[in-house]
């Protein structure tokens, strides 16, 4: 398995499942996708917490949460377009996908640099 598999996430997973790999993860979010491994959405610790507010249970499926409108970087843009996204959005972590939909990467900002997940010391 992957470093980048181990945010993946199932559509039919649980919030308290995706709680487990975005603690682990140690980025604040999961990657939810299909039985393909296609991209459908992010769920951040916020989603979730919002999520808890509005009276969702952590029991209930990640679908009741999730971004499906996330931010996110395509195979073969430079580091310059990724940078000026993360900037445009005020985030530090975004997936980057290919044409199928498939992540290919995590890119992460670590000072004016990007890296690639697992990036973190």
């Amino acid at each position: 398995m992957s470093e980048i598999n181990k945010l993946f996430i199932k559509k039919n997973n649980s919030i308290k499942e995706a709680m487990a790999i975005i603690d682990k993860g140690a980025i604040r979010f999961a990657l939810v996708v299909d039985d393909n491994e296609k991209i459908y959405g992010v769920v951040t610790d916020g989603d979730i917490r919002r999520g808890i507010l509005r009276g969702t249970g952590i029991n209930e499926s990640i679908m009741n949460v999730v971004n499906k409108n996330f931010i996110y970087g395509e195979t073969g843009m430079r580091e310059e377009e990724i940078l000026d996204i993360l900037e445009k959005a005020q985030i530090g972590t975004i997936p980057l996908i290919d044409e199928n939909k498939k992540v290919k990467d995590v890119l992460m900002l670590k000072g004016k640099k990007i890296v690639s997940y697992p990036g973190i010391e």
